[in-house]
């Protein structure tokens, strides 16, 4: 817990120091794990800066703070985003916080939007980290129709996380939880 603390401290005064604006951004994402009360406000000054690439590390931050509840509608609503960075980190991060709400939008884009290999792997494993019964067939169906084997590969592990996604759901359905 002390070496937490340290690090913690270390990673907050980066954020608020004048290096650089990447290695500020990365220490950003790093605290995203954090549940030290100033962390919500530092992601919050990122997503509200209007900088591409802070809004993009505020995303990342929000998808390892595990708090749907505080950031899912900021997620959702950079999901469509016109930056490519911003649209991919948003989608991390609807995996990673679970967002079911983004699942329709997930799936019109790994449909449609194959040509950008990003938006399509980052779509497929947020979709396979959010879960859901009705996915197995979908998933099962893109693994039938892979054009190449990179992409059977990698669909094939999407399928095994969606496997275990929803593995883990029924689980805490069955604790009542």
């Amino acid at each position: 817990e002390e070496i937490q603390h340290i690090i913690e401290d270390a990673l907050i005064a980066v954020i608020r120091s004048t290096d650089s604006e990447l290695v500020r951004q990365k220490a950003l994402e790093a605290i995203g794990f954090s549940m030290r009360e100033e962390v919500p406000a530092l992601i919050q000054n990122a997503f509200s800066s209007g900088n591409y690439e802070w809004i993009a590390s505020a995303l990342f931050a929000m998808g390892r703070s595990a708090d749907a509840e505080k950031w899912g509608l900021d997620v959702l609503s950079m999901l469509a985003h016109p930056d490519n960075h911003v649209q991919r980190e948003a989608i991390r991060a609807a995996g990673e916080l679970e967002l079911k709400q983004a699942r329709k939008l997930l799936i019109k884009w790994i449909k449609e939007t194959k040509a950008d290999e990003a938006i399509w792997s980052e779509s497929l494993w947020a979709l396979s980290k959010i879960g859901g019964e009705n996915l197995i067939d979908f998933f099962e169906n893109l693994l039938t129709n892979a054009e190449t084997d990179e992409d059977e590969f990698f669909i094939q592990d999407a399928l095994d996380n969606l496997l275990l996604t929803n593995d883990i759901a029924k689980g805490f359905e069955l604790l009542d939880l």
